[in-house]
């Protein structure tokens, strides 16, 4: 007797994804995503803006109160990072990582032969059944997407980051989506 076993191609998560935010014909839409955002950190308050533009372009930058203490800029072909007012360019890597992100919402062109796609199988976020995803992007850089069984949005990704001579792993989570014009997006 055959057992019946769920599998799922990386197509069809992206496409449930794609689906999930509005259709991809919405998505092909949007050229720009602007987010504002606070975070706290040891007690003090931030506040950032996050501005995407299709292809490859982001500013991103962090305050607190009027104080700028964080800029980050990308403009398609080169681009720096800016801290207390010290300035450094984007080296070689940097740049390659940049121009991973094609477009706003980047998952319109996972189905392409610029990235490669694996399905992981399922696990969990929170209390929640999640496809696990694997995904090379252009530049080599390997992140693990997890989207919801049920709804289809993504709710976390997973990846690492070199800083200064260190790896580090980020995690990023993705909730409270709510609908924007055509679309849903996290807030």
């Amino acid at each position: 007797s055959e057992k019946n076993t769920e599998a799922i191609s990386a197509f069809a998560i992206v496409d449930g994804y794609l689906k999930a935010l509005g259709g991809k014909e919405e998505v092909k839409k949007v050229n720009t995503i602007r987010a504002a955002f606070t975070m706290e950190m040891m007690g003090r308050k931030f506040e950032g803006t996050d501005i995407r533009m299709s292809p490859n372009k982001q500013y991103t930058e962090i305050k607190m109160g009027e104080m700028k203490l964080m800029q980050k800029l990308f403009d398609g072909s080169k681009g720096y990072q800016a801290q207390m007012g010290q300035k450094k360019d984007m080296d070689e890597k940097e740049i390659k990582e940049s121009m991973d992100d094609k477009g706003v919402i980047p998952q319109l062109y996972y189905i392409t032969s610029d990235y490669k796609t694996d399905y992981l199988g399922l696990g969990k976020v929170g209390d929640e059944n999640a496809y696990k995803l694997k995904v090379i992007k252009p530049s080599g850089k390997t992140v693990v997407e997890y989207y919801s069984t049920k709804t289809g949005l993504l709710l976390k990704d997973e990846s690492t980051e070199s800083e200064g001579g260190q790896e580090m792993n980020i995690s990023t989570e993705y909730a409270d989506y709510r609908k924007v014009g055509t679309l849903m997006f996290p807030f």
